[in-house]
């Protein structure tokens, strides 16, 4: 049987709008068996899924097994990669070292970030961190709190105006080494995944081949092949990257809610690639698999 698994989605715990309970009900709505609860950098949106997960189960709603885990900003020299850590066991804590100093230092960044922005578009650092208050802010939030004050229709616009790394309002983002993170996520227990490799939007430098082949060799397991942003060419350096060295194939809608284009379910990984991240990762699935025919 061929499951619908959206690996890669993220909830309003980080950057993305729908509430965990929402998110769960959107996805059984489009027919996903499995969704991917990857919010940015945090293990804090763990508990709200089992939450949500476990009041919809005793409601009758028969949510989608969550896939939990995390999506992790690294890079290797100015190659920006993603790190997609399925079911690692935070409770180990190498992980949570690692992201907890990274969380300090982007605090200050973003802060450098509202300073700069408010000289042509006044916003104080109150009206950033009330789009989501008790957790750590983020540009995607500046970028909420700037639509709010109608300098833009949407968060998008916002990053395409002023919050990418083109803008002068720019501060580059303090982000840990590729392979300190595949070190840590394998140290928890976890399945580690590059996110939309060769994505020709993101970073200074786009990430190498070779770089995929060490980054193979220090424990990553799999690579993300079927996303939006890699075209046809990319998709198929991935793919043979994927053959080349023994890494499964994975893909997702890499879903936000508003703001973004992405729907949830456009890209779904294969079901054979669930397999091994259920078998090494140190945290099951949360809920069960559908057992139809």
């Amino acid at each position: 049987m061929e499951l619908h698994i959206d690996p890669h989605v993220h909830s309003a715990l980080s950057d993305g709008t729908d509430a965990p309970r929402d998110l769960l009900l959107r996805a059984r709505e489009v027919g996903l068996d499995v969704v991917g609860a990857v919010d940015h950098d945090t293990f804090d949106h763990w508990a709200s899924f089992h939450e949500a997960h476990a009041e919809l189960l005793a409601a009758g709603a028969n949510p989608p097994a969550v896939l939990l885990g995390s999506e992790i900003s690294t890079s290797v020299g100015l190659q920006p990669v993603h790190l997609l850590v399925y079911l690692p066991d935070p409770s180990r804590g190498h992980l949570r070292a690692v992201l907890q100093n990274v969380h300090d230092e982007r605090l200050v960044r973003l802060q450098r970030m509202v300073e700069n922005i408010s000289t042509d578009y006044p916003i104080t650092w109150a009206e950033v961190i009330a789009e989501v208050p008790g957790l750590t802010p983020g540009r995607p939030h500046l970028g909420d709190a700037l639509v709010k004050k109608g300098y833009f229709a949407t968060r998008s616009e916002a990053f395409d105006r002023v919050l990418g790394p083109h803008s002068p309002y720019y501060v580059s983002r303090p982000v840990v080494d590729t392979f300190e993170v595949v070190a840590a996520g394998l140290a928890d227990g976890g399945v580690p995944v590059i996110a939309h490799p060769f994505a020709a939007k993101r970073g200074k430098r786009p990430l190498q081949a070779d770089t995929v082949r060490d980054l193979a060799r220090a424990g990553v397991a799999g690579i993300e092949v079927y996303h939006r942003e890699l075209g046809a060419a990319p998709r198929d350096l991935a793919l043979g990257l994927a053959e080349e060295l023994g890494l499964f194939v994975s893909g997702g809608s890499d879903y936000h809610g508003r703001g973004k284009p992405n729907v949830l379910g456009e890209n779904l990984m294969p079901s054979s690639s669930l397999e091994p991240i259920l078998q090494r990762g140190a945290t099951p699935l949360l809920g069960e698999l559908p057992t139809r025919t």
